[in-house]
């Protein structure tokens, strides 16, 4: 996609564009709908200490359906020894390095197959086989393999997140070197000399990525810990040289323990277990693997899988919120109850910074929750941390007894089963009593967030209780639609400091509120205790001398140079493009910043002073891009006192370029009053949309035949009657150029927008450069 600005205002306001949502599913998972794998009992042999390992899995299974002739395993660039029945008998068998394709009987009932082998595993970077720095060792997902998941580069398996097997593992080693797998250890064998055998048994049924080998010198550090249903043992596997290390790492794994089980319901694993490995970390059930020197969120963030992740596994990878967004918000959690709310407000704080900062720049669009592209599965900006914040905002929807409440029911309903944001949606909604289809349908199916602004905040002064009222404007950080039903806490402040906290609901693009209050507030501020995560991050601060206000999460500096007293500073920065009038925009010839913009307000005296500070970066990937279109000396700052007020030029600031070219720049503010503030960039060409079409020539547009409208795949422009065109550009509701080509026929022009996002476009049609006609059209799904 362009990011290419057109240079004049669209007049209208484009309603909420038609949405598709779909349930994804995943080609490799068809084969669990016809076969269902029970268990895998493996062999072993490490004995040799080379890179290379020699198997023998021997797969217990049962048909679905009658009538199954092969059994299709996943095993990646292996070596086949035999393939046999359990007499022994020889099967037929194609292998392609990546499927072993084995012929098998059509009768019903339950069958076993086995699987000799051997070979160098596969590893990418992170995820696979690994021998590093003395360890052996896997890690069940790959973040740039896919499908992601890597249970086959050590055994023959079905490699998905729906097929769930119990798991015999025998791991034979020597040199003190020991075989840790998942599950409970059952017996050691002492062959001759330094060789054992260790014997792993997991009795919960798990996806092949959840089983985690290591080997090395380990020592065990046994405990237990009581848990809801008996008492969990626990084991901690690290050199002896490390066992200080891992002890101080999880000194307070018991406590988290609790936390989870109290928030989530009981731990319903054989054990806890931890082992220590070089790079990780990975959340093998009851064998976690990590590397010393994380920080112990890391800790409580994989044994959270425990619950997300591993006892409800999400269906395909296009949903892996429900694993990792889920186990980043479990340690929101476990921040809360350990360390307190301000903790918990903190981490998610940082993480809302920088998704709505960061994660369309660093993923290459803003994308919904359900449904990130496989390449993007393993995002820390769209997956984790927008996952953890958008659990928190589902917190906030249905208040803390109905979340846990229902958190509890979708881990009862579907543990040691997969499921769907589908699934998670009924099943709340069945367990809190409480509709979620406008939550579901914004925040978990559109890509990203909505802002909200205040405006027209008016008092009026009333014996007993004051009367305020205000109006809340919707804009779009990221998002397609408008969201509903988006609850809202309102603190009014008046000028002796005085707060008191209301909550409102926000529906539409504008809305009136009218609250009543003992004080006489004249201030306005949402989200105050930051219960909800939007396209707004801001800093509060309290002043007693002058100095840099904190400004952390809105990278708008603002500095106090004389002070008469106190004053309380709130600096906001909103990740959406503020509104502005049409006319103002034309006379302004100034084309404002699309994806940001500032307030700062608060309460200070007269002869109080500030000033201010912001750094712009629009070079390509950077948060401001599109911003500068000629050059950075044209970029100028907006002002206005309030919402009530038209945008206007700055009167006191200065434009810094160091480098002339690179698009980056500051902007001093000289004098800070507390208001609006927004990025623009001059351009004579602006005009309003209809007086971009001279009037003698508007009646081309009628003589312009588009169709079909909606459309889904192509879009026809039929020329017959008008003047002449050279170009069409659709810009979309933000006036971003998502498309333009070259109009090559005098009559017809087919233009392919099936890859484009459903939504309502205005096209243009131009000649030589000029606007000559211009209509929209809206793109649905097929």
């Amino acid at each position: 996609m362009k990011t290419i600005f057109s240079a004049f205002i669209i007049l209208l306001w484009i309603a909420t564009p038609l949405l598709s949502q779909t349930q994804w599913t995943a080609s490799e998972n068809e084969r669990s709908d016809t076969i269902d794998i029970l268990a895998y009992k493996i062999e072993l042999d490490l004995s040799d200490n080379s890179n290379s390992i020699k198997g023998i899995c021997e797969i217990t299974f049962q048909p679905k359906i009658k009538g199954v002739d092969r059994l299709n395993l996943d095993l990646l660039e292996l070596q086949i020894d035999a393939v046999t029945d359990t007499a022994g008998t020889t099967l037929p068998y194609q292998y392609n390095d990546s499927v072993l394709s084995i012929e098998i009987d059509t009768n019903m009932g339950t069958k076993k197959v086995k699987v000799e082998y051997h070979g160098v595993p596969f590893h990418e970077g992170w995820g696979g086989w690994h021998n590093q720095s003395g360890y052996t060792f896997n890690l069940g997902v790959g973040f740039k393999s896919i499908p992601h998941n890597l249970g086959k580069t050590w055994h023959p398996c079905f490699d998905n997140f729906v097929e769930r097997a119990k798991y015999t593992v025998a791991i034979k080693t020597s040199g003190g070197r020991i075989g840790v797998g998942s599950g409970i250890l059952q017996k050691t064998d002492t062959l001759g000399g330094d060789t054992t055998v260790n014997h792993w048994m997991l009795s919960q049924t798990i996806p092949t990525y959840l089983y985690g080998i290591s080997i090395t010198n380990y020592k065990e550090l046994k405990s237990s810990v009581q848990g809801l249903n008996g008492m969990v043992p626990i084991s901690l596997f690290a050199r002896a040289s490390d066992t200080n290390a891992m002890k101080a790492l999880t000194r307070n794994l018991d406590t988290i323990f609790h936390i989870f089980e109290n928030r989530f319901g009981p731990y319903l694993w054989d054990k806890i277990g931890y082992q220590v490995t070089p790079i990780g970390a990975m959340e093998h059930a009851t064998n976690i693997s990590i590397p010393l020197g994380i920080p112990e969120s890391t800790v409580a963030h994989e044994l959270a899988h425990h619950w997300w992740g591993n006892l409800v596994t999400c269906e395909t990878d296009r949903d892996m919120w429900i694993n990792e967004g889920m186990a980043v918000f479990c340690a929101y959690v476990y921040h809360e109850d350990l360390y307190g709310r301000a903790n918990y407000l903190q981490e998610s704080r940082s993480d809302h910074y920088d998704v709505v900062k960061n994660a369309h720049l660093v993923d290459g669009d803003y994308f919904p929750l359900s449904g990130v592209p496989r390449v993007h599965t393993y995002s820390s900006y769209h997956v984790y941390k927008r996952g953890g914040l958008i659990a928190n905002n589902l917190r906030t929807y249905l208040g803390d007894q109905d979340f846990f409440n229902g958190m509890k029911a979708v881990l009862d309903s579907f543990k040691f089963n997969s499921a769907n944001s589908y699934d998670i949606k009924r099943v709340l909604e069945k367990s809190t009593g409480k509709d979620l289809t406008s939550f579901f349908d914004r925040w978990i199916f559109e890509p990203g967030f909505p802002d909200f602004v205040v405006e027209d905040v008016l008092l009026e002064p009333r014996s007993g209780l004051n009367k305020l009222s205000f109006t809340l404007r919707q804009l779009m950080g990221g998002s397609n639609a408008l969201y509903s039903e988006v609850p809202l806490e309102v603190t009014l402040m008046d000028e002796y400091w005085n707060t008191e906290v209301q909550n409102i609901v926000m529906n539409g693009s504008t809305k009136s509120f009218e609250l009543m209050s003992p004080y006489a507030p004249t201030k306005v501020f949402l989200n105050s205790d930051r219960k909800l995560n939007y396209a707004m991050t801001f800093d509060e601060d309290i002043l007693t001398s002058p100095r840099v206000v904190s400004t952390q999460y809105t990278d708008f500096t603002v500095r106090c140079t004389q002070l008469a007293d106190s004053a309380f500073v709130r600096t906001e920065a909103h990740w959406a493009g503020a509104y502005i009038n049409p006319k103002n925009a034309a006379v302004l010839k100034a084309r404002i910043q699309h994806n940001r913009h500032w307030r700062v307000d608060g309460l200070a005296k007269g002869s109080d002073k500030f000033t201010g500070q912001i750094i712009f970066n629009a070079k390509k990937a950077s948060y401001d891009y599109g911003l500068v279109k000629s050059a950075e000396d044209s970029v100028v700052l907006l002002y206005r006192k309030n919402s009530a007020a038209e945008w206007e030029i700055h009167s006191n600031y200065e434009l810094i370029v160091a480098l002339p070219g690179d698009s980056i720049g500051i902007i001093k503010i000289n004098d800070l009053q507390f208001g609006e503030f927004a990025l623009a960039e001059r351009d004579t060409s602006i005009k309003l949309l209809p007086d971009a079409v001279p009037k003698e020539e508007r009646i081309t547009l009628s003589k312009v035949f588009v169709y079909p409208n909606p459309t889904s795949n192509m879009l026809n422009f039929d020329f017959t009657g008008s003047q002449t065109f050279d170009e069409v550009v659709l810009l979309n509701y933000r006036g971003m150029e998502v498309r333009n080509e070259p109009i090559t026929k005098a009559l017809l022009l087919q233009m392919d927008v099936k890859e484009i996002k459903d939504g309502v476009y205005f096209y243009l049609l131009k000649n030589q450069n000029e606007i000559k006609a211009y209509g929209r059209f809206v793109k649905v799904s097929q």
